[in-house]
């Protein structure tokens, strides 16, 4: 019984995963914050070993340093070179500072999702 379950839960979030993903094509750029919180509701961070804001943030840089290595790549590097010519910093430079935005965002909010319903004010 406990086998089916986990594999319901599995393929359920699978589908969220897809439907969200394909969502986030039409919401705005700060529409993945929402998640973010309500992951930081639902899951049990004291399991992992560090804060929810340092697993946000390393999950948020990757994400979005990575995405923009992606279309970077996917588009033959002609809106990055010309995004890198306009501010006149290198591409990996604005690789960085992307994943630095969205690493900050997601550990914030992460953590104000995991501290959103502490009663006890002494623990923030």
């Amino acid at each position: 019984m406990n086998k089916i379950i986990r594999t319901l839960l599995l393929i359920f979030a699978g589908a969220t995963i897809i439907m969200v993903i394909s969502l986030f094509t039409m919401l705005p750029w700060w529409s993945f914050v929402v998640p973010c919180i309500i992951l930081g509701i639902v899951l049990p961070f004291q399991k992992f070993g560090l804060s929810p804001f340092m697993i946000g943030f390393l999950a948020g840089f990757l994400a979005w340093s990575l995405a923009h290595v992606y279309y970077d790549v996917s588009l033959d590097s002609k809106i990055m070179d010309k995004l890198a010519l306009i501010i006149d910093y290198p591409k990996w430079c604005i690789f960085a500072f992307s994943g630095l935005i969205g690493g900050v965002l997601s550990g914030l909010a992460l953590l104000t999702g995991q501290k959103m319903f502490v009663n006890d004010f002494s623990k923030l």
